[in-house]
């Protein structure tokens, strides 16, 4: 198990549908072919755009729906996820709800999307504070 694996497993509490679904959705953003910046223009063409730029800027997170993330990642996104994770697409999408934002929140440092929102850095933060829910204190 790497370092980053390590803390990740220490923060989620070893909750492995936890670790799996943060897993998940890291693969998401780093397999998409424009990375965090394409999923922020999913959701934009998907009329949510308000929402995710309250998680890229650097004010207060607006919560999001099991329905925002379904629209905004697409299905066949949260069904790669649901596969890989062994949670319903329902339960994926609820638990993106609570866990999506937080992660673009924590990736994008200045309120914007940057080419080294995956730096091994950012990596290491988003496991080790925003997983718990931290804001805004974002510098690595």
């Amino acid at each position: 198990m790497g370092f980053l694996d390590s803390l990740t497993w220490l923060v989620l509490g070893g909750d492995t549908t936890q670790i799996a679904l943060y897993n998940a959705i890291v693969d998401v953003v780093r397999e998409h072919p424009n990375g965090l910046a394409g999923i922020v223009k999913q959701f934009h063409a998907a009329g949510l755009g308000d929402l995710v730029d309250s998680w890229v800027g650097t004010g207060t997170n607006l919560p999001a729906t099991a329905d925002h993330i379904q629209h905004g990642l697409g299905q066949s996104a949260i069904n790669a996820i649901a596969q890989q994770t062994g949670l319903t697409g329902d339960e994926v999408a609820t638990r993106l709800a609570r866990l999506l934002p937080r992660v673009i929140d924590t990736l994008t440092s200045k309120g914007a999307v940057t080419d080294n929102d995956f730096s091994p850095d950012r990596m290491a933060f988003l496991a080790g504070s925003s997983l718990r829910g931290a804001r805004r204190d974002r510098t690595p």
